[in-house]
């Protein structure tokens, strides 16, 4: 735990908890959590996120277009 938690919305008792813990037990903890805007204003943007989502599908397009290469290469020499 950095700045923040990770929760599973559809895990409503998880939730809760989260929620829960934060102002009553630990009020150290949740001033450091509050951090979590300050950060994320700083190292997340729509372009970081863009960025990234396209770096992830270009990295798929290559792995794919070099197995079909591959497989290319091993059917024409099969031909041989």
């Amino acid at each position: 735990m950095e700045t923040g938690f990770r929760v599973d919305f559809a895990d409503r008792e998880l939730v809760a908890t989260k929620i829960k813990w934060l102002p009553l037990k630990n009020k150290e903890e949740a001033n450091y959590l509050g951090n979590a805007r300050t950060f994320m204003s700083k190292n997340v943007t729509l372009e970081l996120e863009a960025n990234g989502f396209l770096n992830a599908v270009q990295s798929v397009l290559k792995k794919k277009i070099k197995m079909k290469l591959i497989q290319f290469i091993s059917y024409e020499s099969s031909l041989l």
